[in-house]
This record gives structure tokens, sequence and C-alpha cells, in this order.
């Protein structure tokens, strides 16, 4: 097996330090710490207080695997399960899986082998609500979303500025959530820089010009959505539109309303549950969808 670098992301982790603290030892030191110069310490015999961690990519070898042994004329043939046993499961979390580039999602989009779905971050809530009413599956990061799973962003070869806590949050959320196949969009030049490849950035200003750059971009049939968005999605929280009968919310419209409206539209997100119908307010909304479609100035889907 070719030799791999030691993950400082991961060491850094286990050791609850920051990654500004890990450095590779001199020579001096490697023969202080561990009683061996580089390129000859065993994955044994060290000196008493040496901390041992696993590289997690060791766990996909099936024969014994070759390792410095104490000199540089001698090499030790050890199996990974004899080190588990050894050391306990003391596993760096380091181990590489293929990451989904924006590339790869647009393409697969484009291809029509995946349904676009999309995560926007916080500043782009009105776009979002936009989108949901094309019946774009749309998610936006939030502090309801409490922290991220554990991990860390791709480095960024570019940042702009420092990133305090929050947005680096926001960002690791961008991140994940493309991981799990939604299109990641940012208005963001900063949060652009510290996801290249990963996230796409929107080149218009205004949130009209927005949702016509995202239907151009990735092909989707704008003016065919406009024609039914608003009964499929909740513009509020990205939850679905189900029919419901007048009688089962009577108590959660006007009584107006309930006289002039036969057909009713619910969230299906036990969590909002607000009502739909087709009113003034949808009215208008279906106007400015097929306005915003129609000044686009190429051919959408």
């Amino acid at each position: 097996r070719e030799s791999t670098k030691v993950s400082v992301a991961a060491l850094a982790k286990v050791l609850k330090i920051g990654k500004g603290k890990v450095s590779m030892a001199s020579l001096a030191e490697c023969v202080t710490l561990f009683g061996y110069a580089p390129g000859t310490v065993p994955p044994v015999g060290l000196q008493d207080g040496v901390e041992v961690w696993m590289s997690s990519q060791l766990k996909a070898a099936t024969a014994p695997m070759r390792f410095g042994g104490g000199s540089s004329s001698c090499r030790l043939l050890v199996a990974v399960d004899v080190l588990r046993r050894h050391y306990g499961e003391r596993w760096l979390p380091d181990k590489e899986r293929p990451r989904v580039l924006l590339t790869d999602l647009a393409q697969a989009v484009l291809a029509g082998k995946m349904p676009p779905t999309f995560v926007c971050d916080s500043m782009l809530n009105r776009l979002a609500s936009k989108m949901r009413a094309l019946d774009l599956d749309t998610v936006v990061v939030s502090e309801d979303m409490g922290r991220p799973a554990q991990g860390y962003l791709p480095d960024a070869k570019c940042a702009l500025r420092p990133t305090v806590p929050s947005r680096r949050e926001e960002e690791l959320w961008l991140w994940q959530l493309s991981e799990q196949g939604r299109i990641a969009l940012t208005a963001s030049s900063s949060t652009f820089a510290a996801l290249q490849g990963f996230v796409y950035l929107l080149r218009a200003t205004s949130v009209d010009e927005q949702l016509r750059e995202i239907c151009m971009v990735f092909q989707l049939d704008g003016r065919q959505r406009a024609q039914t968005g608003l009964d499929q999605r909740c513009g509020s929280c990205n939850g679905h539109l189900r029919p419901v009968a007048k009688e089962a919310v009577i108590d959660q419209i006007p009584p107006i309303t309930a006289s002039s409206y036969d057909d009713f539209f619910q969230c299906s997100n036990a969590s909002c549950a607000r009502v739909f119908w087709h009113g003034g307010t949808y009215a208008e909304g279906i106007k400015d969808l097929r306005r915003i479609m129609e000044d686009t100035c190429f051919p959408l889907g």
C-alpha cells in the first residue's frame, strides 16, 4: 500500500487541540520522543508515554503491512488485527470518501438522473421562498438546524477574510448538505472561496434575477413550474402541500374565507401546518412567478 499523509485535522480533533498546534517532529524530537529516527519508527515497542492512534484507512488492509523496524535495514510485517488487539479501537476519523462536487450534482440534474434539490445560505431566504413556489425542494441553513455534525471543511485556498465561528458552521452545513445531494447556493464571495468546487456562487443581485439564473444554469422548466408550483410546496418551511377538506381546517381559516372558497391545502410539516387557498394572495403569487419567468432572456426547460 502507498504511503499516506497523516490527517492533521483528524489528529487535532481526537487530541482536542487546534490544527495549528500539530506539527511533524524534527529528527532530534523524533529520537527523543519515540526512541527512533524518522523512517524507522515501529508501530510497537515505543517509549513509555507515547500515545498511538491508527489511521482509519488501515481498516481496508487485507494482508500484513510493512512498517518501520527500528533501523534503516529492518522492516516489520504486521497485520492490522494485531495492532487492533494491541492498542484497542484507537482510530483517527480520517477515512477518505469521495467528495461530491458541484459539477457532479449539476451533471446528474441536467441528465435527469436525480431531481433538483437545493440548500441556500442564510442570506437567501427570499430566494428560497420563490424557489419553493416553483416546487423546488429548497432548504435554508438557519440557527434552527443546530450545530452541524463534526467534520472539517475542504481547505480554503483563497479565503477572503477570517471567518467567524457562526459563519464557519453555516459553511459546514452547506458542505454537508451538498454531500447529501443538494446543490449549495450562496451569494457570498467568502463562502464561495471557502467551498470552491462545492457551492454555486450566484452572480445576479436581485431575487428575481437570481431565480432566473438558477432556472437557466440548471435548465429548469421555470415557466411550467410557475403554473402549479404554489399548489405543491410550502413557501415558509419547504413542506409538501396536500389537499384537505374544508371541515378539517375550519377552525384555522377566517369565516369569510370558509364561505368563499372550497379548495384548501395544508402543509404536511406538523410544526408548520399552514393552510392555503386560491385567494387574492395566490393569484398575485402566480402572476408574479409568470412575470419573472416570462422576462427570462433565454428559453427555460
